[in-house]
């Protein structure tokens, strides 16, 4: 069973394609913990053989002191029921430190990281608060990643203003031994969310 747990509203971009109002608003840690029960009830009740959780937000690790608390507790409960277990993080990479990257390793957790392409192809779509682009911050934690031998998968939105650097991203990913993440994510001109393709 794959799970999403929105963690939190707060982020440190403003892509203009997100559907997600920016609130300082974070999951509680009851929340979280009920969440979690009732996933691996489900989990038992449906004869899953495993759960897979994804953390997301907003920028899911502005609140990660609740996700390694909730993936704590999933681990626990996937132990006793003799169950697979697996989590992720969806992040931005904006603000991936050489501490952030420790933490989730101590933890066990992956990451999957946005990238619309290549230097002006992803900041059209995909910039800070203060309107500046957000690939060379990136670009910095992919360097920080690469040091801690740990390669996080790669979620690309594809729009008619980055699909023309399409082929350069890919370039870009593979030389650096990354991949995409298997479901692409196509948005609209239009402001709609992107969807799942």
């Amino acid at each position: 069973m794959n799970a999403w747990l929105h963690i939190t509203n707060a982020c440190n971009l403003r892509c203009d394609y997100c559907y997600v109002h920016k609130t300082n608003e974070n999951m509680s840690l009851e929340t979280g913990q009920r969440a979690i029960r009732a996933i691996f009830q489900a989990v038992q009740i449906g004869g899953y053989r495993g759960v897979k959780l994804k953390f997301s937000g907003g920028e899911a690790l502005l609140n990660r002191e609740l996700i390694f608390a909730l993936n704590h507790q999933a681990r626990q409960l996937a132990e006793q029921a003799g169950l697979w277990f697996d989590s992720v993080v969806l992040s931005n990479g904006v603000a991936i430190s050489e501490r952030v990257i420790t933490e989730l390793q101590t933890h066990n957790i992956r990451l999957s990281i946005s990238l619309d392409g290549v230097g002006n192809f992803h900041d059209i779509q995909r910039q800070l608060v203060n309107g500046q682009g957000s690939f060379r911050y990136i670009e910095q934690s992919l360097d920080r990643l690469a040091k801690h031998h740990m390669r996080p998968t790669i979620t690309i939105t594809i729009s008619s203003r980055n699909m023309a650097g399409l082929p350069e991203a890919v370039d870009y990913l593979l030389r650096r031994g990354l991949r995409r993440h298997r479901s692409a994510r196509l948005g609209s001109d239009d402001g709609a969310p992107p969807r799942d393709s």
